[in-house]
């Protein structure tokens, strides 16, 4: 028999480009006020307290047209009942989605 010498054959590896990933976090708010019962009936006067409360929040950190970039929820109302009386407790959440309407956009 003869003797062969075989040689393997080395392959170069595949290097597969990893996707860098970046997490970046959205800056969310939650406001809140407390009523009274005959406050809570006056809705016109707490709604507009509550949402300039949260304009607020976002318009110190991010500029004056940050509320173009603000995603709302409606009114969170939580009954509390103490001892004497009765109040409620309202928030409002708000995320700041800049980043996401950018990522939407632009990379569709």
């Amino acid at each position: 028999m003869k003797n062969i010498n075989t040689t393997t054959a080395k392959k170069p590896l595949l290097i597969e480009n990893k996707k860098k990933i970046e997490e970046k976090f959205l800056d969310v708010y939650a406001c809140s006020i407390n009523v009274s019962p005959q406050e809570y009936k006056a809705v016109d006067e707490w709604t507009r307290r509550l949402f300039l409360k949260a304009e607020k929040c976002f318009t110190l950190k991010k500029g004056l047209n940050a509320m173009a970039n603000v995603a709302l929820t409606p009114p969170l109302v939580i009954e509390k009942q103490g001892d004497i009386k009765k109040s409620y407790q309202i928030y409002v959440i708000g995320v700041y989605v800049e980043e996401v309407i950018k990522r939407e956009v632009f990379n569709a």
